[in-house]
């Protein structure tokens, strides 16, 4: 394969794995870390799984990491605007030249082995961190699955702690349809000897993991209460969760571990840490008053926590819905969390081939009005300003935060990379047993 030479041509070169699918498994994954000489084995891990709340919970714990003066490998998915948003080292996305220059390696990797590879979108993209994040002398990884944990192709590292969000349901074709079968999958993360945080509570899901955790002689430690931490940027129960685990995984790493770590932090620098964490989409204020919030919540429990922090916020305020998202979604669902804190509801079809048609969606929400697309129904948004709540899908959110110019990237950039997201990819091809 002839070198990338230029990021648009790095663009191509990735958005063509999208033929691949998404793959389960660490076949690949491993092969691609060995080609490029196990980049993997000299770097340090927090790795992160959970149904919802991971990327908030890895935004809090780089913050309380370079706070205490580390260099900090951030990885998260998916994207809302740009792929480099994905691979962020300090705060700062990786350069379009460098990301060129690495997906020019990756290619040339699975090439040069004794067989060739042929990675997936997710697994280029994991492999071009790995790379990036070495080549950056990080000091820690915050390390994001993408999908599950026990088959994702995060899955090849030994983190010095594991952090398990939470066990809901997404993705059940893959991952299994009750909540004890989609946690064993999650627990695939947590390492032999090493400790697992977890804010999950639920019984079910809790005995699973508790029992993994034992097997692998892996210190568990609960999140319950939240009470003492500081006021946060992002709004919710869930994220007060979501910080007290990045907490408690953070005082873990401070204890050494064996690692012969300090991690000396202030109290008083841990609440300036947290409280000034941002997250975007995650409950995103566009406009103060009247509010127009964004959040991506896409499965009923993140539903669920984006009403809830809109109660928190607004208190019995009811909201105009603006709402589309995957065909694959549980629209019921949605439609029974939200319509009872509804006022007005406007449908719009979201980016991507997999997402579902307006139309199909008055079904469950049968007194709405549909739009083709957001940015058909943005002027009114702006021009008819109401108390709104925009969610459904991170898509959605991604085109909402282009549409009111709340973006780090150039315009061209971002229109280039719209549809460049394992979201809008064809399904799974390949589920090991």
């Amino acid at each position: 394969m002839p070198s990338v030479a230029s990021y648009s041509e790095a663009l191509k070169s990735l958005a063509s794995r999208r033929r691949l699918g998404m793959k389960l498994g660490l076949e690949n994954m491993e092969a691609l870390a060995s080609a490029l000489g196990q980049p993997h084995r000299r770097l340090r891990f927090v790795h992160i799984a959970g149904t919802n709340g991971k990327g908030s919970t890895a935004a809090f714990l780089a913050s309380l990491l370079r706070a205490a003066g580390q260099r900090v490998g951030l990885f998260t998915s998916p994207h809302l605007l740009s792929v480099r948003e994905r691979i962020v080292v300090d705060g700062t996305p990786i350069s379009r030249a460098a990301f060129a220059e690495g997906i020019a390696a990756v290619a040339q990797a699975a090439e040069a082995g004794a067989e060739r590879i042929e990675p997936t979108f997710f697994e280029t993209l994991t492999a071009l961190a790995l790379r990036h994040f070495e080549r950056e002398r990080t000091d820690w990884v915050v390390w994001e699955t993408g999908l599950g944990g026990r088959l994702d192709s995060t899955n090849i590292v030994t983190p010095a702690v594991a952090i398990i969000t939470n066990i809901g349901s997404d993705h059940a074709q893959f991952l299994g349809t009750t909540p004890a079968e989609i946690a064993a999958e999650k627990a695939g993360i947590i390492k032999a000897g090493r400790p697992l945080v977890t804010a999950e509570d639920r019984a079910e899901p809790l005995a699973v993991l508790r029992r993994i955790a034992a097997e692998r002689k892996a210190p568990l430690h609960l999140i319950g209460d939240t009470e003492g931490l500081p006021l946060l940027d992002l709004h919710g129960p869930h994220q007060r969760k979501n910080a007290a685990s990045a907490l408690a995984a953070f005082r873990l790493l401070g204890l050494g571990l064996g690692l012969g770590l300090g991690l000396p932090l202030p109290e008083a620098e841990i609440a300036k840490a947290l409280a000034e964490t941002t997250w975007p989409g995650r409950f995103e204020t566009i406009l103060a008053e009247p509010p127009l919030i964004l959040d991506g919540g896409h499965n009923p429990e993140g539903i669920a926590a984006a009403v809830a922090a809109w109660r928190e916020a607004f208190g019995p305020l009811p909201f105009r819905l603006v709402y589309g998202g995957m065909a694959d979604k549980d629209h019921a669902a949605a439609a029974r969390l939200l319509m009872p804190h509804a006022g007005e509801v406007l449908l719009v079809r979201a980016a991507g081939e997999r997402a579902a048609e307006p139309e199909t969606l008055l079904a469950h929400f049968p007194d709405a009005t549909t739009f083709p697309s957001l940015a058909a129904l943005w002027p009114r948004l702006i021009m008819d300003p109401a108390p709104t709540l925009l969610l459904g899908s991170l898509t959605l959110v991604g085109e909402a935060l282009l549409l009111a110019g709340r973006h780090r990237f150039a315009p061209e950039e971002e229109e280039s990379e719209a549809a460049l997201n394992e979201l809008l990819s064809p399904p799974v091809i390949s589920v090991p047993g």
